[in-house]
């Protein structure tokens, strides 16, 4: 046995040159490759971890070998801080590395959530708790560099949650989706997209693109919703209608029409000096001149409206006018039937857009507006003469000359327009039966 001894420390000798050689390789790998950033994800690090802790442990228990034998052989033991060292490094960081990966399951899972069904505060949520999490670790893990690096990280999260926030702006339509996402580099469709593209498309840094985009699209969504609005208001704006006798229904209302038709139409001419006027000109356009002629056909409507109801009551009002001018009257009664079949379409479909689509409509009403202008010029070149064969006519006004000729074998129905053409007369004294005027009195 003696003999056999200096053998056997010969080979223990060899065997622990081998494990110091196998140590030294574990020890340049581990200070070379270890995780110790968060350019490593949890899983991939301790994946990494075990690999290395395989070898560390089959070291370790070849060194324990090693050691009893030379104990035995009462040889000088080697150095055993040296490998006790790189277990408890290696203990750790797993440990680090283990507490981080319980709570960074969370982040994975925010990370395939669709952007369609990304909910801000519903992520906020879960990334506050993260961080109480990580707040609560032991101070020997809050102490390692891999902490710090992924409090950072989940830092950096709870900012680009802002942002993601940003994002779902109602504003951000599919022309900008696609725009964001070709500058970004992500080669997904938006309904493809989920929240880790653009995490790993880094919006911190990508921060002026976005800016760009995002302000764009809040400038064309004013646009948009401008347009809305003109569209909602016409499809269900009606003519306010009154009856007008028992002849038909008129327009009413037609201040608040005009302010309306007058405040789109303003609108319409701010857009066109806006730098995303463009993108909606095919739309903005057709609506600019539609209200337009919304305008000109209710400016000749108002006025042939007026007319109308004016020499409606002169016509129909008195036998003498309608003889007196035979042709203008039969004039106006052709006006009469065809501006009471309008009306009566208006009655039906009041909507302004159904209003406009009646056929011929602006051509029928310069019509009836040049006519009915004729047929009030002819009546004013009556009244004129009239009042050229009678000066005292001059003193009262159209409406009251017409009803004194309308009335003029009613005696009794003119008399309160005597005071108008004679200053000194305040009334008339009649017979006790009939028309004939017994008296005149003044003040």
């Amino acid at each position: 046995m003696e003999d056999q001894i200096p053998v056997l420390q010969a080979k223990i000798l060899s065997e622990e040159k081998l494990v110091n050689h196998k140590l030294k390789e574990i020890e340049d790998e581990w200070d070379k490759d270890r995780p110790r950033t968060s350019e490593f994800t949890p899983k991939d690090a301790i994946d990494k971890l075990n690999i290395v802790g395989v070898k560390i442990e089959k070291s370790n228990n070849e060194w324990v070998r090693i050691c009893k034998a030379k104990e035995l052989l009462d040889m000088e033991l080697g150095d055993p801080e040296r490998l006790q060292g790189l277990v408890e490094d290696h203990q750790l960081l797993t440990g680090v590395w283990k507490e981080i990966n319980k709570v960074w399951s969370t982040i994975d899972v925010i990370n395939e959530t669709p952007f369609s069904a990304y909910v801000h505060k519903k992520v906020k949520d879960a990334l506050d708790q993260i961080l109480e999490q990580m707040n609560n670790f032991p101070n020997r893990l809050r102490s390692h560099s891999v902490y710090d690096d992924y409090k950072s990280l989940l830092n950096k999260y709870r900012k680009v949650n802002g942002m993601f926030m940003e994002l779902k702006s109602e504003a951000m339509k599919p022309r900008h989706w696609q725009v964001l996402l070709q500058k970004l580099k992500i080669k997904v469709k938006f309904n493809d997209l989920i929240l880790n593209n653009l995490w790993q498309a880094d919006l911190i840094k990508n921060n002026k693109v976005m800016v760009e985009i995002l302000s764009e699209a809040r400038g064309q969504l004013i646009l948009e919703e401008f347009i809305k609005d003109i569209k909602d208001c016409w499809s269900k704006y009606d003519v306010e209608l009154v009856r007008y006798q028992s002849k038909c229904r008129l327009i009413k209302g037609w201040d608040d029409l005009f302010t309306q038709i007058d405040e789109h139409i303003n609108n319409i001419a701010s857009m066109k000096m806006s730098p995303y006027y463009k993108v909606f000109e095919g739309e903005i356009v057709p609506w600019d001149e539609k209200l337009q002629k919304i305008r000109i056909v209710f400016d000749t409507w108002i006025d042939v409206q007026r007319r109308y109801v004016y020499l409606e009551g002169i016509f129909f009002g008195s036998a003498d006018i309608k003889s007196m001018l035979s042709a203008e009257f039969n004039k106006f009664r052709g006006i009469d039937n065809e501006f009471l079949g309008l009306m009566k379409k208006v009655t039906q479909r009041p909507n302004v857009l159904d209003i406009m689509s009646i056929q011929n409509l602006q051509q029928n009403l310069e019509r009836f507006s040049d006519m009915l202008s004729k047929i009030q010029k002819a009546l004013g070149d009556y009244l004129e003469k009239q009042r050229q064969s009678f000066a005292r006519f001059y003193f009262v006004g159209d409406e009251d000359l017409l009803e004194i000729i309308g009335n003029s074998k009613e005696i009794k129905m003119v008399q309160r327009h005597f005071p108008k053409m004679f200053a000194g007369i305040t009334s008339s004294k009649f017979e006790d039966e009939g028309d004939q005027i017994n008296g005149m009195f003044s003040r």
